[in-house]
């Protein structure tokens, strides 16, 4: 790994598969009048078909974090990705839907590498010191790439028929996991330790002895909403029934808010820098976000151009992440920082499954009974308004806990807030 070319191309190749996981993690977003047309389902079968990619994309960073440690990156990744293509496979030629969601359950579990193999490739590669920046440019080039692929696919939806898109998708996929193979060298595991159990033990009892770790990790949580939540799977459909947008129009003012994301990502770290505060950063972004739905639910704006601005902003600041992942690691000893980094970043997204199902659930329980020709549900505005408010209601109680944080941290002087 001591080679720039081959640390660059497995850079490439880690930041195509974290466009790819992001397209599959996004796709319900811009196909959900097709399934529920193609399987006949409603939004609570929605939310948990969409929610559950991130119950095998969390599972997974831990027993993927330790096989990377211990086998060949070299053949783990391409695994990953060819993981990721099968668990699509059946959302584009199986007609059971029970089928097809442990099909989204397994591409949940393959697109975890992208993002844990970056943890580790990208340290081997391009060393400690220079890590966070690579990340940083990998994840903002994989946002990006996979905002440049959607405008596309909605396009080739809208003119091919979603099941020949996914046919692409899929295709794509394999030609990705061969590049991956290619691209990435042979990882040197008999230089490393041996796996322990009693360590894997001893972290988890250290986690489990910071309460404050678990509370910022779950506060934060509650505010990835906005991203794990409403753009991955519910902004089409709010923008499309509410505001009478087409699925191309709804999409491309949706890009916005993973532009919004990749922007936050290169500028969050530098603000941090400058002022020092980690829950400020927070509770700001927390305020901001609200706002932003606030605005938006009110029904005040109509204009795209609004929405997108909206989102854009919704986006940048959903990068808080970020300082949340780094105030856990400040709060904790050094040889525990990666372990507890990763349980914190689990956490966080762990809760796209409960605002995915949440949503799913309040919708089919306010619906008004409706049908369309086709036997599938009509949702009203209405409906979407009750549903969506569980995003500022979440937001709000994030910020309140964090402001509660701040408080107690500060009358016991632990740590600069």
């Amino acid at each position: 790994m001591s080679s720039l070319l081959v640390a660059w191309s497995t850079w490439l190749a880690l930041a195509l598969f974290y466009a790819y996981q992001t397209i599959i993690k996004n796709i319900p977003n811009i196909i959900m009048d097709d399934i529920m047309g193609k399987y006949h389902v409603d939004a609570n079968q929605i939310g948990h078909y969409a929610g559950i990619y991130y119950v095998g994309y969390v599972v997974m960073h831990i027993p993927l974090g330790i096989a990377l440690d211990h086998f060949n990156a070299k053949k783990i990744i391409p695994i990953c990705i060819l993981l990721a293509v099968l668990g699509f496979v059946p959302l584009a030629y199986i007609d059971n839907f029970a089928i097809t969601t442990y099909g989204r359950l397994l591409a949940g579990v393959g697109s975890s590498g992208a993002a844990v193999g970056a943890f580790t490739l990208l340290r081997l590669g391009f060393g400690e010191e220079r890590f966070p920046r690579m990340l940083g440019w990998m994840v903002t080039a994989g946002l990006l790439g996979s905002v440049f692929g959607m405008g596309p696919l909605s396009q080739l939806i809208s003119y091919l028929g979603f099941v020949e898109t996914l046919n692409y998708i899929i295709v794509f996929g394999v030609l990705l996991a061969i590049f991956s193979y290619m691209a990435i060298p042979n990882t040197n595991t008999k230089t490393r330790s041996k796996f322990s159990f009693s360590v894997v033990i001893n972290d988890f009892k250290y986690l489990f002895s910071n309460k404050t770790v678990l509370l910022i990790s779950a506060l934060g949580g509650l505010m990835i909403g906005p991203l794990e939540g409403f753009v991955d799977a519910w902004c089409n459909p709010y923008l499309k029934i509410v505001h009478n947008f087409t699925n191309e129009q709804a999409s491309n003012i949706t890009q916005l808010a993973l532009i919004g994301m990749a922007a936050g990502l290169m500028v969050m770290g530098y603000i941090f820098e400058k002022t020092k505060s980690y829950y400020g950063i927070i509770i700001v972004s927390g305020i901001v976000m609200l706002s932003c739905f606030i605005i938006m639910l009110s029904g005040f704006i109509e204009s795209p151009i609004a929405f997108k601005i909206l989102l854009f902003i919704i986006g940048f600041f959903c990068a808080y992440q970020l300082i949340v992942i780094a105030k856990s690691i400040a709060l904790v000893h050094v040889e525990h920082a990666t372990f507890i980094s990763a349980i914190t970043n689990m956490i966080m997204m762990s809760f796209g499954y409960f605002f995915h199902r949440v949503i799913g659930k309040v919708l089919q329980y306010v619906w008004d009974g409706k049908y369309n020709i086709l036997g599938n549900p009509i949702y009203s505005s209405d409906n979407l308004y009750n549903a969506l408010m569980v995003l500022p209601i979440s937001l709000a109680i994030a910020i309140l806990g964090y402001s509660i944080l701040v408080i107690f941290e500060k009358r016991t002087k632990k740590i600069v807030a």
